[in-house]
């Protein structure tokens, strides 16, 4: 399934976002903040949660379509998991900088993407 869900296993993200600790702190406090609609980044971090599961979504509906996920699967629903999978993790691993959100993130896609795909593989092949 490597090949399959590129983005999944890239740990781009995930390092940036560990090289940046000040900055991802600043965005995740925001974004806690921006939950009250008087906010002024409201509309900001509404449409990023938005096309985040949407994009999510689409994904897994073309891998869906494409025989690689179970067709029993809701996209919308995985899609909103893996949202709240990322940004979980990122909240612990503010709350502990020696956590490895990398290796973490890694971990619980590959058991989300276990219990999903039509091969019984997970990130990598069984």
């Amino acid at each position: 399934m490597t090949s399959s869900y590129p983005s999944l296993t890239r740990a781009d993200v995930g390092l940036d976002t560990m090289a940046s600790p000040g900055l991802t702190r600043l965005f995740a406090t925001t974004a806690s903040e921006a939950t009250d609609p008087a906010h002024p980044a409201h509309a900001y971090f509404r449409r990023r949660f938005d096309l985040m599961r949407t994009n999510n979504a689409r994904a897994v509906r073309a891998s869906r379509d494409a025989g690689l996920v179970r067709a029993d699967v809701d996209p919308d629903a995985l899609g909103r998991a893996l949202v709240a999978c990322a940004d979980g993790l990122t909240a612990q691993w503010l709350m502990d900088p020696t956590f490895d959100l990398v290796e973490h993130v890694r971990e619980h896609f590959d058991l989300l993407m276990r219990s999903v795909v039509t091969d019984g593989g997970g990130l990598t092949p069984p």
